[in-house]
C-alpha cells in the first residue's frame, strides 16, 4: 500500500468516501467526522481512543464510529501501520437502512473470514469504480449488500434497521416496471419513487421474490434481448446501444460472462 494517505471517491457512489494510508501520515489530533465511519487496520496495530472505548486494534478488527464522535488513533509502530477507513453519508444510511446514525454507539468487532472476504470484495470493486465510473444501480446494490453484512451481521444492529413488512404487490410493480424499462438507465431512486419503499427493502424483497436483485434482473433481460438481435443479424455495436449498455466493451464482457462466448461468435 502507498505510504501516503489518500482520499478516494467515485461519482458513481457519491455517498461513499474511502481513505487509505499509513501511520506516518495519520492525523495526530483528536478529531471527528460528520459521517458514519468504519476503520480497518491492514498492517500493524494501534491504540484507539473513542470514548467510552480505549483499546488496541489489530488487523482482524474493525471499529464503527458514529458521526461527530471525537476519537484518536495512535499507531504503535507508525512505520509499519497501514489502514483503510470507510466514510458513509448519514442521510443515505438513514434513507437506505432506516438507521439513525446518531443513535449508534462506538463499537468494535472481530472480523470473521467471511467478514474479511466481504470487505476485500467491496474495496476492490470501489477501486475499480474510482478509476472508471460504472453502472450506478449495480454498484449501489453491491454496496448495500456489503453494508447489510457489516451493519447487521458484523455489528448486529438488527434492532435499528429497516422493518418494512413483505410487499408482494410492490415487488410485482417493480418487476413490471423493469420488464418495460430494462433498456434504459434505471436507478434505485426510480424504484423508491415507484414503491415508496427504501432501497434496502426493495433489494431484499425483490431478491427474495425473484431470486435476483433488480440490477441482475435487468442485465439478464438485456442479454436475452441481445441474443435475439444478434441471431437476426444485428451488428454488435448496434445491439449494445439498443440493449442499454454503456459501451461496446462493457456489452462484450457482460455477454461473454452470461453466454460463454463473445457476441461476434454467437452470431
Amino acid at each position: 500500500m502507498n505510504k501516503k494517505t489518500r482520499i478516494h471517491r467515485s461519482t458513481t457512489l457519491p455517498f461513499v468516501e474511502v481513505k487509505t494510508g499509513a501511520g506516518l501520515t495519520y492525523p495526530v489530533r483528536r478529531h471527528s467526522h460528520n459521517t458514519l465511519s468504519f476503520g480497518f487496520v491492514e498492517k500493524g496495530s494501534s491504540k484507539i481512543i473513542c470514548r467510552p472505548l480505549e483499546f488496541n486494534m489489530s488487523g482482524d478488527q474493525v471499529i464503527m464510529i458514529p458521526p461527530d464522535t471525537i476519537h484518536l488513533c495512535q499507531p504503535e509502530e507508525p512505520a509499519k501501520f497501514t489502514f483503510r477507513i470507510l466514510y458513509l453519508d448519514p442521510e443515505w444510511i438513514k434513507a437506505t437502512f432506516g438507521i439513525e446514525t446518531h443513535a449508534v454507539s462506538p463499537a468494535t468487532a472481530t472480523l470473521s473470514g467471511e467478514d474479511q472476504r466481504q470487505k476485500e470484495l467491496f474495496f476492490d470493486a470501489f477501486e475499480t469504480l474510482r478509476d472508471r465510473p460504472g453502472d450506478r444501480m449495480r454498484a449501489e446494490t453491491k454496496t448495500i449488500f456489503f453494508l447489510e453484512h457489516l451493519l447487521f451481521r458484523t455489528f448486529r444492529l438488527d434492532t435499528l434497521g429497516d422493518t418494512s413488512p413483505p410487499d408482494k404487490r410492490g415487488m410485482e410493480k417493480v418487476k413490471n416496471f423493469l420488464d418495460r424499462e430494462f433498456t434504459r438507465d434505471i436507478q434505485l431512486d426510480d424504484l423508491e419513487t415507484l414503491t415508496g419503499m427504501s432501497r434496502f427493502s426493495i433489494l431484499r424483497q425483490f431478491k427474495k421474490h425473484w431470486q435476483l436483485p433488480p440490477h441482475a434482473y435487468v442485465i439478464n433481460k438485456r442479454i436475452l434481448l441481445a441474443k435475439q438481435m444478434l441471431r437476426k443479424g444485428s451488428r454488435v455495436a448496434d445491439t449494445a446501444v439498443a440493449c442499454g449498455f454503456f459501451d461496446q466493451s462493457h456489452f462484450v464482457k457482460t455477454f461473454k460472462n452470461f453466454v460463454g462466448v463473445n457476441p461476434v461468435d454467437y452470431k
